[in-house]
């Protein structure tokens, strides 16, 4: 449930009353890890461009000085947008012709977390904007909730959230529903209809249906800038792979990026080769796919691991 209007009112007047409730640092820069000879992240570049500003919630704005100078806080305050160096591309890309964006991802590369830092730069880019973060299913959303609110927690730049955890309100004025795309049924629309978003975010893209697609392009129906970041998994589902095919013959309007977890320091490499086992071996089909992003023809056979 929405907070109450006494509360918004108590909280409106304590901004301008109090400086340190009026100003929030919204600023970010990135920072790349690698992994260290140890096999544990370790920093490796810190990209100078800052994202965001000093937001004034009573002005609704970002503070500048008298040249109209966005005001910057000290180089030391400035907040850590942490990543790997498969993400950068799909952080730093914000060309305006690109109509979608996706971030395909191999096993232990962090694409979901790659997800929510992208939107949290697009929040601090534009203030006060409307914005949807989205998953195929329920449990999907909540996860892909989590990552987010969890990543703007650790910075201050939560203002609130829906009980009902379909809507954030970040620090500087941005209001990101997040909501699940999957019908409960052939008669009702998906949950996303009706909405006007400035841009949106779909976790495990591969799994929405057509329809769902559809209708995330046409939330932007009012937006001339509208882009859907997507990020999602090398499914071998059939409509998945003829859209990623129907992309790559536009590359002026849609860009596919890859992101393997090898890069990713987070990611032990003990993980990475139990996982390889599993599969089969470093050969194997769902190696190829899973862990290379190789997209491999089917093996032709029902029940691969049990053919004589």
């Amino acid at each position: 449930m929405a907070r109450s209007e006494r509360a918004a009112l108590v909280q409106e007047i304590r901004r301008h009353l109090n400086p340190d409730d009026r100003y929030v640092n919204c600023t970010a820069r990135l920072v790349v890890y690698v992994r260290g000879d140890d096999d544990r992240p370790r920093p490796f570049l810190s990209y100078l461009k800052i994202y965001g500003g000093v937001y004034d919630r009573v002005a609704k704005r970002y503070v500048r000085d008298e040249a109209g100078e966005l005001v910057m806080p000290k180089p030391g305050d400035v907040h850590e947008i942490d990543c790997h160096p498969g993400q950068v591309q799909y952080l730093t890309v914000h060309r305006k012709k690109y109509r979608r964006i996706v971030l395909v991802g191999a096993t232990g590369s962090g694409k979901s977390e790659a997800l929510a830092r992208r939107r949290w730069v697009r929040c601090l880019q534009r203030p006060n904007t409307r914005r949807g973060l989205t998953a195929p299913t329920n449990s999907q959303r909540r996860t892909v909730w989590d990552k987010f609110v969890e990543f703007g927690k650790a910075r201050g730049w939560i203002d609130g959230e829906a009980d009902s955890k379909k809507q954030i309100r970040t620090a500087n004025g941005c209001v990101v529903d997040v909501l699940a795309t999957q019908r409960q049924s052939r008669e009702k629309g998906h949950p996303t209809q009706g909405k006007d978003w400035d841009d949106c975010g779909a976790d495990e893209s591969s799994s929405m249906d057509d329809s769902a697609h559809v209708d995330l392009w046409d939330r932007g129906r009012n937006s001339p800038d509208y882009t859907v970041d997507e990020a999602t998994s090398l499914d071998d589902y059939p409509s998945f792979l003829l859209r990623l095919e129907a992309m790559r013959a536009q590359p002026e309007h849609y860009l596919i990026i890859k992101c393997y977890g090898e890069d990713n320091p987070w990611t032990p490499s003990s993980f990475l080769e139990a996982k390889i086992a599993e599969y089969g071996g470093p050969e194997s089909r769902m190696t190829r796919r899973r862990i290379r992003l190789e997209e491999v023809p089917p093996d032709r056979l029902v029940y691969p691991r049990f053919s004589l």
